[in-house]
């Protein structure tokens, strides 16, 4: 699930004509399968081509691990779509759900 979604992050990031883009994930594996990609035979090699193939076009394209607690609203928006069955691209004001989090870890920053 967590390749299908670098491919869809990235895939959305070239339709969107961005040219460079940091993914972040708190799947280690995923990090480890994407950065020797060349010296595996795993089940999802096929989905790391494709991500391959459309990052190609992009000028910087980067995968990075991040803890899950830092990874906080990324969780949530995966719980959204998990809930309502549904792709969403918001532009603009996030989201009530999202726009909590994303207030929350700005406190936190300016607490520290």
């Amino acid at each position: 699930m967590e390749a299908l979604a670098y491919r869809d992050g990235v895939d959305l990031a070239n339709t969107l004509n961005f040219q460079q883009v940091t993914v972040e994930t708190d799947c280690h594996n995923l990090v480890q399968l994407w950065e020797t990609r060349q010296h595996h035979l795993s089940e999802i090699m096929g989905i790391l081509r494709q991500i391959q193939e459309i990052a190609s076009q992009l000028l910087h394209c980067n995968l990075i691990f991040v803890r899950r607690e830092a990874n906080f609203a990324a969780h949530l928006c995966a719980q959204h779509a998990s809930s309502e069955n549904v792709c969403s691209l918001w532009t603009g004001t996030a989201p009530p759900f999202l726009a909590r989090c994303i207030q929350n870890d700005c406190n936190m920053l300016a607490d520290e």
